[in-house]
This record gives structure tokens, C-alpha cells and sequence, in this order.
């Protein structure tokens, strides 16, 4: 997939070190702009070119979706509450700025008093103040440094914390006491998702979608809870990179609402052959070993429509909260229900020693497991003994710069030999004939 990414030069920089660290199959073209109203010429000009647009954040893609009509699918990386409270605690910390006196800017007001809260804030012992203005006004960055300056000047505020990048380094160049609420690399990677399954959904035809819908339910009477913010928020960030490794095995897009409930979205192929035909799902087990969880609840719907999948979900979901335990149910196309499945019942199958030895792979490489597995099957399919690394790169899909910087992992861990090299009458650099032994069986 061809993806555009439109933003400042640092913004589309995050975005590139993130789709690299998670080798996901796209090649990204870079749209760097100085100012959000570039934006406008920026799309017009390159998403009839693009399989999808990734904008770095909502100022640009609110801008750009009021004038122009997307040709192709549009997203952006959602700012979320823990990256706000990590922006906080950065300012408190290690700024040593007064974080109970803020102006903030684009943030939703919602989400600044629930950072609070997380952090044991209650609302008589802050003040902050949000900058109203529209992003269609004339002088819009302009007015954002103003509203910071004059309330920070007069002392009604110790420090602002922006989520333009304009705003932000005119705040720094005037001496300012300042923080970008920058995005996560989850929320980067939940968007790139997003779009890299949207645009396979243009493309698979008649076959049908799963939606997995997670409830987790958990033990408010922990100890933890009268303990440290930060032991609380590295618990539930848990269950967050639990959820987003399984994702990743299904190839599946990810939506979260609120900090214990997401949907996940994927072929249905995809999900009943990582499930067993649906017949348990390894999500429940691995959350449920989180100390501070008590139950997870899931519901997966079917359907060929992903909006018609989702609501088959929550319907399983429903079901499954009235077990009373952890289990899943699953809604299939007639809208029949089978549950409840619970963790114990996983059948024992021949495929867990291959698990281990792909997690233990991807321990070895810095790999993730399912991009071996992907790289595995490749070569099983095609019955490659040996090859170059570019034609490897062309089967396995995305930038060839991604492909070759996994190559060097696992070269560097000893699953990778060059044997030769490809004698070509044409100029440039001769390509390296390679040998992969993962030594799966």
C-alpha cells in the first residue's frame, strides 16, 4: 500500500521510525508542509496517486476533509489520555512546571479532566484554561500563541501545552514554559492499521469480516490502585500491548473506547485460523494473567460488512457479560450464537511449539513473531531455497529499505547467510543472493 503522510518534517519523521519498528507492509510518501494551509494543494495534488492518507494530526485532516472529498481512505493517529498524561507528568517532572495551572489548545476538554483524574487531581485543585479559537479563522497559529502568551505573562498560567507543532516552536523561540502533546506510537500504528486494513477491504471481494469486541472488567479493590499513578497506568498499558499483539497476528485494525473496551477487525480468515475455527481465543488467557485484571469479557461477530460485523459483536459481547466469567461468545452470519468459550477449553494442538519457536526468533531478531511467520510462509509457498534480497522484498511487500533493515536483523541473529551474489549487465550495486533457515518445521 502506498501511503501519503501529510504533516510537519518531525510529525511524518515519528510516523516513518514507527511503521519501521513494526515492519508493516506499507511504502510511505512523505508531504511535508510548514503551515496546516498547505494542506489543501498538498491532498489535491497526491492522493489520486495514494492508496491511503495518514495525516499527522486532527488540526490538518479537519482542515483538508472541510474543502476537499477524500478519493481514497483518510486518517489520522488519535490523541489519547495517556499520551496526555505522560505529557503532563513530563512537564511536572522533568520541566518542574506547575501542571496545575495550563492553558491547552485542539485538546478535547474531556480528555484534559480525565488526565487529571488519572493523575488524582480533582477539579477544584487545577486551573486550565482552552483556547476557542476555529481553525477556519484568519491568523489561526497566530491567535493559539497569543492565548498562550498573554494568560502565561500576566501569571494566571505557568505553562501551555499545544498540540500544533507551529504553536509549539513559537512558543519555545519566545522563551515560553511549553509542551507538545505529542502521539503515541500505539496511536500512530492503530491509524496506519486502520487504513492498511480499509484498503484490503477494497480488494477481498465477497469474503466476510470479524469483528472482535474486548470488555475488560477490572478489581478496583486492588492494592495497586492505593499505590502510584504510574504502577496503575504501566498495568493497563498491559493490556493495551496485549491487545495490539494479537492485532498484529490477525492483521487486524484496532478502535478503542475508553481505557477497557476495543474492537478489533479482520478477515474472517485471518481470525479463525489464528483461533482455531473460533474454538478459543488466546486474547482472554494473556489478559487475564494481568495482576489487576478480574474478568475479560469478548463477543466476535461475522458478517460481510465490518459495520454490520460490529454490531454482531457487541451482541456477543452482551451475551458474554452475563456468564459472569471470562469467555467469549461468537455471533455467526444467521445471527446464531455459540458460547460460552472459555480459556480452559483450548484444544492441545501441534502448534504450540511452533509458537514458541517464532516468539523465541523474535527474541533473538528484535523481529516481531508475525512478521517471521509471514516471511516463513513466503518462502514455503513459493518453494524458494535461495534468492536475492530485492526479490524476497517484492513477494513480501512494503518499502524495500524496510524489508532490508529486517533482513540485517536476522541476518545479524544468524537465520540469514549470503551466499553470492547476482552477476547484472546493468549499472549499480549487484543484489546479495540469500538463504533463510528459521528451522520451523
Amino acid at each position: 500500500m502506498n501511503l501519503g503522510v501529510i504533516g510537519p518534517q518531525q510529525s511524518v519523521w515519528e510516523v516513518e521510525q514507527a511503521v519501521d519498528s513494526m515492519h508493516i507492509p506499507v511504502t510511505i510518501t512523505p508531504l511535508i508542509y510548514n503551515d496546516y494551509t498547505e494542506t489543501l494543494r498538498i491532498v489535491s495534488e497526491n492522493q489520486g496517486k495514494l492508496d491511503a492518507v495518514l495525516f499527522t494530526g486532527t488540526l490538518p485532516f479537519e482542515y483538508a476533509v472541510h474543502y476537499i472529498h477524500p478519493e481514497c481512505p483518510w486518517s489520522f493517529p488519535p490523541r489519547d489520555k495517556l499520551s496526555l498524561v505522560f505529557t503532563l507528568l513530563k512537564a511536572g517532572f522533568l520541566k518542574e512546571y506547575d501542571i496545575t495551572r495550563v492553558t491547552f489548545d485542539s485538546i478535547d476538554q474531556r480528555m484534559v479532566y480525565a488526565a487529571y483524574q488519572e493523575l488524582g487531581y480533582a477539579p477544584s485543585d487545577i486551573k486550565v484554561l482552552f483556547a476557542a479559537h476555529s481553525l477556519f479563522s484568519p491568523k489561526y497559529v497566530e491567535k493559539l500563541f497569543q492565548f498562550h502568551k498573554e494568560h502565561i505573562e500576566r501569571g494566571e498560567t505557568h505553562c501551555a501545552i499545544t498540540g500544533v507543532d507551529k504553536v509549539y516552536r513559537l512558543l519555545r523561540e519566545a522563551g515560553l514554559p511549553c509542551m507538545m502533546n505529542s502521539k503515541s506510537s500505539d496511536s500512530i500504528i492503530r491509524a496506519v492499521k486502520y487504513l492498511l486494513l480499509s484498503h484490503k477491504l477494497d480488494h477481498i471481494g465477497t469474503e466476510s469480516t470479524a469483528t472482535v469486541a474486548i470488555s475488560v472488567e477490572y478489581l478496583e479493590e486492588h492494592p495497586v490502585y492505593d499505590r502510584s499513578v504510574l504502577q496503575l497506568l504501566r498495568l493497563k498499558s498491559q493490556i493495551r500491548d496485549r491487545v495490539y499483539v494479537f492485532a498484529q497476528s490477525i492483521d487486524a485494525a484496532v478502535y478503542e473506547e475508553g481505557e477497557s473496551s476495543f474492537y478489533l477487525v479482520a478477515q474472517k480468515s485471518s481470525m479463525t485460523l489464528e483461533t482455531e475455527q473460533l474454538s478459543y481465543l488466546p486474547l482472554l488467557q494473556e489478559i487475564s494473567k494481568i495482576d489487576l485484571v478480574r474478568h475479560v469479557y469478548a463477543g466476535v461477530g461475522l458478517a460481510l460488512q465490518p459495520a454490520h460485523s460490529k454490531r454482531s459483536a457487541e451482541l456477543a459481547l452482551r451475551r458474554a457479560r452475563t456468564y459472569g466469567a471470562s469467555c467469549m461468545y461468537v455471533c455467526w452470519e444467521d445471527m446464531s450464537l455459540a458460547g460460552p468459550i472459555v480459556e480452559a477449553a483450548r484444544p492441545k494442538t501441534e502448534k504450540e511449539p511452533l509458537e514458541r519457536n517464532l516468539t523465541e526468533i523474535a527474541r533473538r531478531s528484535g523481529i516481531s513473531a508475525s512478521a517471521i511467520s509471514r516471511l516463513d510462509s513466503l518462502i514455503r509457498q513459493y518453494g524458494i531455497e535461495y534468492t536475492t534480497s530485492k526479490q524476497l522484498a517484492q513477494l513480501y511487500g512494503g518499502s524495500v529499505r524496510n524489508f532490508q533493515r529486517m533482513l540485517t536483523k536476522l541476518m545479524d541473529a544468524g537465520y540469514v547467510q549470503v551466499i553470492g551474489k547476482e552477476v547484472s549487465n546493468k549499472a549499480g550495486r549487484p543484489s546479495r543472493i540469500v538463504q533463510i533457515d528459521f528451522g520451523l518445521e
